[in-house]
């Protein structure tokens, strides 16, 4: 690192100060685009192997995939969760207001837009209360 010219001031302190002569960086491709990198550091000189290069490239796109699965199911679980409620809501108010399933779900639509809060929130608290949640009047001083 304190000879090569990419870094000049980092790679001379880094190697001066913390003993560290090696650098393996590594881009993490999140999303098509280089937002991380894996890095990794090493005493010796030259400590980096081109199978390194490429064992450290598969572990990266392994910890990226997974964390996008994750990622992707976590919002996935979410979506389902919030689907069903809507649907349950849609037939709390199908009940309720003796309505067809489009009109019903624009009640919620309408109750969303009014009170300015998520879908799936107005539909929560419908889900829990049995009705559409009421404006509250603003005051004004």
């Amino acid at each position: 690192m304190a000879e090569d010219s990419r870094w000049t001031t980092f790679g001379l302190r880094c190697a001066a100060e913390t003993g560290v002569h090696s650098l393996l960086a590594l881009r993490l491709p999140v999303g098509g685009v280089a937002h991380a990198a894996l890095n990794l550091y090493a005493p010796d000189l030259d400590a980096f192997t081109p199978a390194d290069v490429v064992h450290g490239s598969a572990l990266a796109a392994l910890v990226i995939e997974s964390h996008v699965r994750r990622a992707d199911n976590t919002n996935l679980r979410a979506a389902l969760e919030s689907s069903r409620t809507i649907g349950m809501t849609v037939g709390i108010l199908m009940t309720t207001y003796r309505a067809e399933r489009e009109t019903a779900f624009a009640l919620l639509q309408s109750a969303s837009m009014t009170l300015n809060t998520k879908l799936r929130d107005v539909a929560g608290e419908v889900a829990d209360t049995g009705a559409l949640p009421v404006p509250r009047p603003s005051r004004r001083p």
